[in-house]
């Protein structure tokens, strides 16, 4: 939404050098967005020296308030008329609140900083912790720890310009808290490793690996990590610094100093405006609905694992329905069972889940409410024209393609064009690039984008790419989130979030990360069994694998054999040029007036280099007119 400025427009902003790669802009404008607050959050760079000045400024003109970064947090304490015990103890202070010309110092990064932790699943209550730094951002997560109850706290810091300041406040906690808090000179290796050893939490309060040098770290001996240690880096530039990737790698669970500024900046904007921030919002998108287009398997009769996986994903689903009041939208796809997804379907409405496995002749329409506004969700699970027919075998003259075959549907379902309405289905558009795993013989199975002109946007399930189509950009194929086959191998994987008000659509694509990668190797079956290609596939990794072997003729076992050595091996494929070259010609020629048979027959030569027997061509005959005659429709 856009921000309307008027004269009443109160001013929030952030100060210190630099700043232009915060993301508090960002947060709080959408923050008071969401609750309707008349308040612009700016940033302003201003070094050290300007400071005074700069405060002086937003004193007089009435700034409800701001936020310091580096380097004016201590210089700020000393501006202000008044200070928060947390600032007293600290000598730093990263919020002002300006109340009629009075400004009152707080500091929040220490909230945020214990929020932050609790958020990754960690308790350090009790437990020891070692604190790298002196600065700022360092002293206030310091006395928030040693206020909320941390056991003891060793803090390395170099002989530098906050040392002395250091001592001072660690010798207050020791004497106003039951924290033991001992302050060390950086440059003792020995002893930071027995710290680390003891310690269930290592905190990088540095800015020690920050961009732009984001290939230095504060811990060069990686040898002091450990299985039981969280690490903590206040750097959210890059989100994963050196320090968390090499902490990751040794097997240390981590956490980046985004969530610290989140909740440090929603304890601020408690200050400023006495409204929560809706964090939730803030941190996650919070969508009325989910909707998940099929395949939700990769075959009709999953494996025990693939099952059990999505029965938890479902779970935790079912959660934020009870939560948030989401609700989400699953349909069969051409790989699933229907029935298998249809199972229970009455039951799990209960926890705000609408499954549709089964075609019965209509989209299925479902009513919810986003932001007071009623929305029409029509669901189509993966459809032939042969299942049309069934269901209305007086109409089936004019059922002739998949195109024909959705308009029927369309026209039996109760969509008025004059509603909000969404459609999320499983099947090709005419537009669309396909992928190895989702491969299409010619047009016979695309349907045209014009037939879901009655819907404002519609979901697409089948093709596992991000795709964005149709006249008005609203028809998306978000993809799969897994890369499936060698052809993804450079996909990038996205969930696709749409955002629909007043007949107006926006998407927007936010990235997601495989768990597993696909990698490509390719070489003779001894090559890749003798010698692994350890440049390709990293067997620390559990990507998963596809082989391409150059033996001339087809090898015994072969599978089974890389399977011993690639354990994550997804399939195999024998690359001979002479054969790809004799092949394409057919393969790649024109499509256009060939028959379901002629094109089945050039896709049989394309996958087993010779022409398909006579005696097979009759079964496939009988095959075509069992799902609803020979020259109308293939799969």
């Amino acid at each position: 939404m856009s921000k309307h400025i008027t004269g009443h427009t109160g001013l929030l902003c952030l100060l210190g050098s630099p700043v232009a790669h915060s993301v508090s802009p960002e947060m709080h404008n959408e923050a008071c967005d969401q609750l309707g607050l008349d308040y612009t959050y700016l940033a302003f760079d201003v070094p050290e020296d300007k400071m005074p000045e700069a405060v002086q400024g937003l004193r007089t003109m009435g700034a409800r308030g701001w936020n310091i970064t580096m380097p004016g947090k201590n210089i700020m304490c000393k501006l202000a008329d008044k200070v928060s015990p947390a600032s007293e103890i600290s000598g730093a202070c990263n919020t002002i609140v300006n109340d009629n010309g009075v400004l009152t110092a707080y500091t929040t990064d220490g909230v945020g900083f214990m929020r932050a932790v609790a958020e990754n699943g960690v308790d350090i209550i009790g437990k020891k912790m070692t604190l790298l730094g002196a600065g700022g951002a360092a002293t206030a997560i310091l006395v928030q720890a040693a206020l909320d109850g941390v056991a003891e706290i060793n803090v390395f810091n170099v002989r530098d310009n906050f040392f002395s300041r250091a001592e001072e406040i660690v010798a207050r906690l020791n004497e106003r808290t039951e924290c033991k808090v001992t302050l060390h000179d950086y440059d003792d290796p020995e002893i930071l490793r027995a710290s680390i050893a003891e310690s269930a939490i290592l905190v990088n309060g540095t800015s020690v690996g920050m961009a732009p040098n984001v290939d230095r770290t504060i811990i060069t001996d990686t040898s002091m990590f450990h299985k039981d240690l969280f690490v903590f880096d206040v750097i959210y530039n890059p989100q994963e610094t050196r320090l968390l990737r090499e902490a990751k790698e040794a097997g240390c669970k981590t956490g980046n100093g985004m969530y610290m500024l989140l909740y440090q900046g929603a304890a601020s904007f408690k200050l400023w405006t006495g409204e929560d921030m809706p964090v939730e919002i803030i941190k996650e998108k919070n969508p009325d609905a989910l909707l998940i287009a099929g395949d939700i398997y990769d075959k009709s009769l999953p494996s025990a694992e693939a099952v059990e996986l999505f029965d938890r994903f479902m779970t935790e689903i079912a959660g934020l329905h009870g939560k948030t009041g989401l609700k989400t939208f699953v349909i069969s796809g051409n790989h699933d069972s229907p029935e298998r997804i249809g199972y229970f379907n009455k039951l799990i409405e209960l926890n705000g889940i609408f499954t549709d496995g089964v075609f019965e002749g209509v989209a299925r329409k479902n009513t919810v409410e986003c932001d007071g506004e009623k929305v029409n969700i029509f669901s189509l699970p993966f459809i032939r024209p042969s299942f049309v027919r069934k269901v209305y075998p007086e109409e089936s003259a004019k059922i002739t393609d998949y195109t024909t075959a959705v308009r029927v549907v369309f026209e039996h379902s109760d969509i008025n064009a004059d509603e909000t309405n969404i459609l999320i289905a499983h099947q090709f558009v005419t537009g669309s690039e396909t992928s190895g795993s989702e491969s299409s013989l010619g047009t016979l199975d695309n349907v045209e984008p014009y037939v879901f002109e009655p819907f404002d946007y519609v979901a697409l399930g089948h093709i596992h790419g991000k795709q964005i189509m149709g006249k008005n950009k609203n028809i998306a194929y978000c993809g799969s989130p897994i890369k499936y086959s060698k052809t993804e191998c450079r996909n990038k994987k996205c969930v696709i979030f749409g955002e629909l008000s007043n007949g107006n659509l926006n998407l927007e694509e936010i990235p997601v990360q495989p768990l597993h990668d696909m990698r490509i190797i390719k070489g003779t079956l001894r090559e890749l069994a003798e010698n692994p290609i350890f440049d390709t596939y990293d067997d620390k990794t559990d990507d998963y694998v596809f082989a391409e072997l150059t033996d001339e003729n087809p090898v015994t076992n072969a599978f089974s054999t890389l399977e011993n050595i690639y354990p994550n091996i997804m399939g195999l494929e024998y690359v001979n040029r002479k054969k790809s070259i004799e092949m394409t010609p057919e393969m790649y020629g024109k499509t256009d007036g060939k028959s379901n048979i002629e094109l089945f027959s050039d896709f049989y030569k394309m996958q087993n280099g010779k022409e398909i027997e006579p005696e097979s061509v009759k079964i496939i005959e009988r095959i075509f007119k069992e799902i609803g005659g020979a020259n109308d429709e293939t799969d």
